[in-house]
């Protein structure tokens, strides 16, 4: 019986290792490149470029590659009474003016490139919006519970905030947008059992505002306005710099950028919108049926800056129940424990 067996084995195995094995081949699907369009035109020189680049065909189970340049033959923004203002690469995809602008409010540019394949590309005419009038950078102090956890403990603590607010005025000449980009630098402070102590360090933070701030203003339209630019703990004893650069978009732009916002937003459910494509406001001349993502946008920017003393804004709201960060003991620098601290004081915390 024991003979029977090891036969069934081995004959078993001889079938296995023998057998025909079919070779499947996998049709993986792709996707078709796209015209990607990433153009800006604003009163900064150092912030109008244009961007335009294909996206690589997307096969299923492989991570993304590279953008594909596309090259030109001509690539410029033309002023509505005929004015043209060459651009010229200066990296990958990227291109800048030859010359600065002079945007004045109300003129009217478009968009126009022509591939080396003869592809030619213009966009929707856009006019210059105003400029935004920043009246004062204010803060709102709040309470809000944060979970949090020490060791295997989780518990809730009622921390405090200050929202960072702008006010400015609109200046009530027809629909348009306005978008924030609010960055910040925070004094923090440690201690020391040494004499020559660097005990303050300067941290950056590159977005104080949690996702794109895009406004419209059409529920303010030529009125006073208050809008939310970020949020600053105030358990620490340091001070913090805040620095806002308000653009002013045309209704196009603040449109778009409110579609994109809303599809960068997730709620966690699994019901959520699968992302989309969003078609901006550039045709392809000699193909129309070509879906071109991304946009040219027209603005006018404006910059507001403050110091916050985060001990004045709790001594004014005590109705609020303040805590505060023990502050790290160190040898003989912060940079210990703050690591990526700015190497030198900023210029708005020197005396």
């Amino acid at each position: 019986m024991k003979k029977l067996h090891q036969l069934i084995f081995f004959i078993t195995v001889s079938w296995v290792s023998f057998a025909c094995v079919d070779e499947i081949n996998l049709n993986l699907g792709t996707s078709n490149q796209v015209m990607v369009v990433d153009a800006w035109l604003g009163n900064l020189t150092s912030e109008t470029y244009i961007r335009v680049y294909r996206t690589q065909p997307f096969v299923s189970g492989t991570l993304p590659g590279f953008e594909e340049q596309v090259l030109m033959e001509e690539i410029l923004i033309e002023r509505k009474d005929g004015v043209l203002f060459p651009f010229h690469i200066v990296k990958d995809s990227i291109y800048v003016p030859f010359r600065r602008f002079n945007l004045i409010e109300g003129e009217e540019y478009r968009l126009r490139f022509t591939t080396v394949e003869g592809e030619s590309y213009e966009s929707s005419w856009e006019a210059v919006p105003p400029k935004v009038e920043v009246m004062e950078v204010t803060t709102r102090p709040f309470e809000r519970e944060v979970l949090i956890t020490t060791g295997s403990a989780v518990f809730l603590q009622n921390q405090t905030f200050a929202d960072v607010q702008l006010k400015f005025r609109d200046p009530g000449k027809g629909p348009f947008g306005y978008l924030v980009e609010t960055s910040g630098i925070s004094e923090q402070f440690t201690t020391s059992l040494s004499d020559n102590c660097e005990c303050a360090c300067y941290l950056e933070d590159d977005n104080i505002f949690p996702g794109m701030n895009i406004q419209s203003n059409d529920t303010f339209e030529g009125e006073e306005y208050e809008l939310k630019i970020g949020e600053i703990p105030l358990s620490s004893l340091g001070r913090f710099y805040v620095s806002a650069g308000i653009r002013t978009v045309t209704e196009f732009g603040q449109e778009y950028l409110s579609q994109v916002d809303l599809q960068q937003r997730s709620t966690g459910s699994i019901f959520d919108p699968a992302p989309f494509r969003i078609k901006g406001n550039i045709q392809n001349v000699t193909n129309p049926d070509e879906v071109v993502l991304g946009g040219f946008f027209v603005f006018q920017k404006t910059e507001a800056e403050k110091l916050l003393f985060r001990t004045d804004i709790r001594r004014d709201s005590p109705e609020l129940n303040h805590s505060f960060e023990p502050l790290v003991q160190v040898d003989g620098t912060c940079r210990d424990v703050f690591t990526d601290a700015l190497p030198t004081i900023p210029r708005p915390f020197l005396p």
